[in-house]
């Protein structure tokens, strides 16, 4: 009777726990040895034929169906009648849902610029991911993809032109040149604007020297214009000059051309600047930096002399042999220091301070994507005591905020595998605050340093209770 009472009650208990599991209250544990799936998708802006020379943009989306610890790395693409760079750009975040399953990816964007010999072949790459709660770091492989390249057989001297789909000139005076007299200062900028081709690749623009006029070329700034998604845009070359009046009469400031090869229509085309002229007014008062009196000028042949000239002889020579010690030894030192400091610099740069600040200035900027990289860059730095599993724990709020990232982010589909979800609080109703994060991550900093200190070098409470 007591073996059969035992055997009724284990069926009783298994029925209910297999009710409660089918409940909608009762959650079942997840399955820590599943893997979150990822996968690779890569995409061409233009799958038509081009010509070597003309930049074709390849689109790169990273896809997991959770959430990303840390950021995906992309590898370097090589092949050999082509060259393509990842662009130096910010990750875009996205979801979308793909049959009945929510993903989440982070896009990067290569340009490819064929040189020439054949169709460009892109072969299969592998994109390392880190991924909801897998231990080890996951990877998917995009497909092969293939650019076809047209021959186009250019004009003589026309073979190493600028390729674009559109090139423009802007360009700008800082003063009206109707005023203009000796001893005023023009500065001419030329901006040169180019659809679809980075701006490291526009020809710098020359000022030639003009008599009467100084000259004083600025530096060059280069830029590219990325939007969200759609990657790289254009590219733009700012080259300005600063004219100096010397004396009065016309001048002209030439005209500013750029040769450049159109692929659609197949043929060399010319962006232009027209040129500027204008004519200087006398100016009375206006004086040469090194102009002195006539009376000086006198004065000054009255002293130059056998004995002046020996004299400048004599400091001329200690000068040049000063010089020559110096050249002799000097470098040697400069050598040792410029080692010393470069190895300082790149200590300080992998370290995880360097880390730390970028997150303060990530959280100043108020880019929750940008805030999130850097977040998982300093809590997964090898100096860092504990990863962003560790810090969670110990810091509800951060956990909290960490989740609100990830709200915003990806969804908030992420938010029932989150593992650090046993540490919340009321906080996890909050949206995520830059304040309250950066108050988070210094304390947790601040206590593991304290931490680390050595019990023997803290300093006691000035007032001890």
């Amino acid at each position: 009777m007591n073996k059969q009472a035992g055997f009724l009650l284990r069926w009783i208990a298994l029925l209910t726990l297999g009710l409660c599991g089918a409940m909608p209250g009762f959650a079942q544990a997840p399955d820590a040895e599943a893997s979150p799936k990822v996968m690779v998708r890569a995409v061409l802006d233009n799958t038509k034929p081009v010509v070597a020379g003309q930049q074709v943009h390849l689109t790169v989306d990273a896809m997991t169906t959770t959430w990303f610890t840390q950021a995906p790395i992309y590898p370097d693409i090589k092949t050999p009648n082509a060259d393509i760079v990842l662009l130096d750009q910010h990750a875009q975040n996205f979801n979308e849902t793909i049959g009945q399953e929510k993903w989440f990816g982070v896009s990067r964007t290569y340009v490819i610029t064929p040189t020439g010999g054949g169709d460009v072949t892109i072969p299969a790459f592998e994109v390392v991911m880190h991924a909801g709660q897998s231990e080890t770091p996951l990877t998917a492989k995009s497909t092969a993809l293939t650019l076809a390249l047209k021959p186009m057989e250019r004009p003589a001297g026309a073979g190493n032109l600028l390729v674009s789909n559109e090139v423009k000139i802007i360009q700008t005076l800082d003063k009206k040149i109707e005023e203009l007299k000796v001893g005023d200062a023009l500065t001419r900028t030329i901006e040169i604007q180019t659809a679809g081709t980075q701006g490291m690749l526009i020809p710098p623009t020359t000022f030639t020297n003009i008599d009467g006029l100084a000259i004083y070329p600025k530096a060059a700034t280069v830029d590219n214009t990325i939007k969200n998604r759609n990657g790289f845009v254009s590219g733009s070359r700012i080259d300005a000059a600063t004219y100096v009046i010397q004396k009065k009469g016309k001048y002209t400031l030439p005209e500013v051309v750029v040769n450049w090869w159109n692929p659609a229509t197949g043929k060399a085309e010319k962006a232009r600047a027209p040129a500027v002229e204008f004519t200087a007014k006398p100016n009375p008062d206006y004086k040469t930096e090194f102009s002195l009196p006539k009376d000086a000028k006198s004065t000054i042949n009255q002293f130059i002399n056998w004995h002046l000239i020996g004299l400048l002889i004599g400091v001329a020579l200690l000068l040049g042999f000063v010089i020559y010690l110096l050249m002799q030894y000097v470098p040697r030192g400069l050598v040792h220091w410029n080692e010393w400091k470069a190895e300082q610099q790149e200590r300080y740069a992998a370290s995880e301070l360097a880390a730390f600040k970028q997150l303060e200035h990530a959280i100043s900027t108020g880019d929750a994507a940008h805030i999130y990289a850097a977040l998982l860059n300093w809590a997964e730095h090898p100096q860092n005591p504990q990863h962003l599993d560790g810090l969670c724990k110990s810091s509800p709020e951060l956990a909290a905020q960490l989740n609100a990232l990830r709200t915003v982010l990806f969804g908030s589909a992420s938010s029932g595998n989150n593992v650090h979800a046993h540490n919340q609080t009321k906080h996890n109703q909050q949206p995520w605050n830059g304040s309250a994060l950066l108050q988070a991550t210094t304390q947790l900093r601040q206590a593991q340093h304290a931490q680390l200190q050595p019990a023997g070098t803290r300093l006691e409470p000035l007032n001890p209770v």
